[in-house]
Formats: structure tokens, C-alpha cells, sequence
């Protein structure tokens, strides 16, 4: 069965990239032939697909940029929808899809699924975020659409699968799976480590005070007496924060890095003797390369994720002061932290490799999940 996939693709964002490959593989596995990918920008969605899979071909079409008339009546678009007609699964995932934060359009996704619904098509949201919700009412809007309109739902973690079930009214089963990316060991893994230098990678949190990037800051001019730093994006967002932290800093060992393609930040985070990551698909990019690292956790998938890995134990709690966490950490909470797990590296890496492989089979599930929807 050809199949179609839907998500936040092609707009730069390394994790969003990720999933775009591992959602790819994994509907490949499952029906047997490559996947349609509905991406923003099909020439970064294909660099990203062509990096870790270069034996593969499919074919990508461009989703809208917007629900502007301009980009619905665009040839683009209509052979998006030819390929919905083309295909007999489609696909929404991964990552955070459902949420209304900062008053998201979470629902116009769904309600693209109830289309294809109407034609026929079966319908699978694979390997989602979702939640919190603070308009009830878009929550039992997708709840309504979910009940009525998917056929086969997993979520990410156990939070999304609450948050669906408790705020959404979600009364079909709601499987569970670990991230989509865990698929991607095989592919990602055995890479060379050198483990030679610190790499770090900075969220920026607007609704922070100005005491949040001078905790970095403090931290950045400590770890640079003796260390080369790499600040490594995984957003456009972050490039921006870390240019500002360099300048900051004024240290040549602080080396802020350009937001790179998938193959570049995955041997970037190979390399480093030790991490300091926010981001999740960062914390999960590392755990596959098997690279210690500190976390700082700013969402409830984070810490989740954390504690599956088992390295919970030198995290550090940040936030963006209106959504999950309040605290601001200072240089000590860093420093404790980076040592802490500098201390154990070996040990830390070794976990890793163990957990890493342990989500790797528990992720070959999709596979068996999306075959029975043939049945």
C-alpha cells in the first residue's frame, strides 16, 4: 500500500528532519514501498532523506505555506492532493502536532485527516506530542475529530497520551511508542569518537529574564579556560542565541556553529567528549550517538525521555516561564551538572548504548501497528 506523510517538514528544524527520515523508514517497512512526504520545502526534505538513506528515492510534494488562497490554488498543492488520492494510508507525525500553545492551528491538522477520511483513506497519527491544552475548546475539537476520523493513534509519551485521553476526551485506544527517531539507530549509530571537545546546545526562552542567558554565559567563560566549545543548532532560533552568547563571551574557544544539515550535526555531536543539550531530539540524537551529555529539560517529553534513558540523576530544570518549568538556572546549577556527568562518562555512555538499543526494538512496533491496519 503507498502511503503519504504529513508533518512540520522542511523547514530547517533538525529534529522536524529527523522524524521526516524515520517516518519515511518505518512506513516503508511496514507497506512495503516507499512513502509520499508532504513537505514545506521538498528540496530540504529530500537533502535530509538522501543524508542517512542515499539508496533511497521517493517522491515529495509541497504542502501549503499557509491556508492563504495563493498557496491552495497552487499547482503544488493540487498534486499534494493527488497524492492523497494516490495513496491508502495517510500519515500525521511526529512530534508536538497537538497543542494550542501560542494559539497554534493544531485543529486545521485534523481536519485535513477528516478529508482524507471522507475519501476512504486510513488514517494514523504516528509518534505525536500533544498537549497541554488551554482552549477546551480546540481540545474537544480534536478529540471529536480523533474519535471520529483516525484510525490507528500512537503517542510519544505517556503526558500526550494523558493530555489526549483527559483534555481531548480521546476515547479510542491510545498506543504508546517511544519517539519515532529511536528507528533510526541502526542507520544513525556507528559513527566515529573522538570525544574531543564540549558541545552545547542553547534554547532561547523570550519570557526569561535576562538572569537565564547570564547562567550560560558565566558557565560558557568557565568551560572555555581549558575547552573548545561548539555551540551546535538545532533550530534557526538557536543560531540566532548562540551568536548572542559568543559575543558575550568573547572567548575563541567559544565557537557558535551555522545550523547545518542532519549528517553535519549528527557528526558534530559524535565527536564530543561531553554535551550540555535542551533541545529533545538533541537528547535523543545523543543517547544514539551514545555521547554523554547534560540535560536541560524545559517540557514534560524531556524529562520523560530522561528517565527512560536513566541519566535523570545530573539534569538541570529550565523553563520558559509560562508552560512547564519557572527556575532560572545559575552558573553552579551548570557547573554541578557538567561534572556530574563528566565524572562518569564511560558510565553514562554505556547506559545509553543499552537503552538506546532497548527503544530500538520497542520502536519496531509501528511496523507491526501500521501492517494490521492492512487487515
Amino acid at each position: 500500500m503507498r502511503s503519504l506523510i504529513v508533518g512540520w517538514y522542511g523547514h530547517g528544524n533538525i529534529g522536524d528532519e529527523l522524524l521526516s527520515v524515520a517516518a519515511y523508514k518505518i512506513l516503508g517497512d511496514a507497506f512495503g514501498r516507499p512513502p509520499i512526504i508532504a513537505s514545506v520545502n521538498p528540496t530540504i526534505t529530500s537533502d535530509s532523506l538522501s543524508e542517512l538513506i542515499p539508496d533511497e528515492t521517493t517522491k515529495i510534494v509541497r504542502w501549503p505555506a499557509s491556508m492563504q488562497p495563493r498557496d491552495l490554488m497552487s499547482k503544488s498543492f493540487i498534486r499534494t492532493i493527488s497524492a492523497v488520492v494516490e495513496s491508502g494510508c495517510v500519515v500525521i507525525g511526529g512530534g508536538g502536532m497537538f497543542s494550542d500553545w501560542r494559539g497554534s492551528k493544531v485543529h486545521r491538522w485534523l481536519e485535513f485527516i477528516s478529508i482524507c477520511k471522507k475519501l476512504g483513506k486510513k488514517t494514523v497519527l504516528m509518534g505525536i506530542g500533544a498537549g497541554p491544552f488551554f482552549n477546551k475548546a480546540i481540545a474537544q475539537r480534536i478529540g471529536n475529530i480523533i474519535n471520529k476520523d483516525v484510525d490507528l493513534i500512537i503517542a510519544r509519551d505517556t503526558m500526550s497520551k494523558k493530555y489526549l485521553e483527559e483534555q481531548a476526551g480521546v476515547t479510542k485506544e491510545v498506543e504508546l511508542l517511544p519517539d519515532l527517531v529511536f528507528y533510526l539507530r541502526d542507520v544513525i549509530g556507528n559513527r566515529p569518537r573522538k570525544r574531543e571537545r564540549i558541545v552545547a546546545n542553547f534554547v532561547p526562552f523570550p519570557d526569561l529574564a535576562d538572569g537565564y542567558s547570564q547562567g550560560i554565559i558565566e558557565f560558557l567563560e568557565d568551560a572555555a579556560k581549558n575547552n573548545i566549545v561548539e555551540l551546535l543548532p538545532f533550530h534557526h532560533s538557536d543560531w540566532q542565541f548562540h551568536r548572542k552568547l559568543a559575543e558575550k563571551v568573547r572567548s575563541s574557544n567559544i565557537r557558535p556553529l551555522p545550523l547545518q544539515n542532519i549528517n553535519a550535526t549528527i557528526e558534530k555531536l559524535s565527536l564530543a567528549k561531553v554535551a550540555i543539550l535542551t533541545r529533545y531530539h538533541a537528547m535523543v540524537l545523543g543517547s544514539l550517538l551514545e555521547t554523554p551529555f547534560v540535560p536541560l529539560i524545559y517540557h514534560h517529553k524531556s524529562a520523560e525521555l530522561l528517565h527512560k534513558l536513566g541519566v535523570d540523576d545530573c539534569l538541570i530544570d529550565v523553563g520558559n516561564g509560562s508552560q512547564w518549568k519557572r527556575s532560572i538556572p545559575s552558573f553552579k546549577d551548570y557547573h554541578d551538572s557538567f561534572e556530574c556527568v563528566n565524572n562518569k562518562l564511560d558510565e553514562i555512555s554505556l547506559k545509553l548504548r543499552v537503552i538506546s538499543e532497548q527503544q530500538l526494538i520497542t520502536s519496531k512496533k509501528y511496523v507491526e501497528l501500521l501492517r494490521q491496519l492492512l487487515d
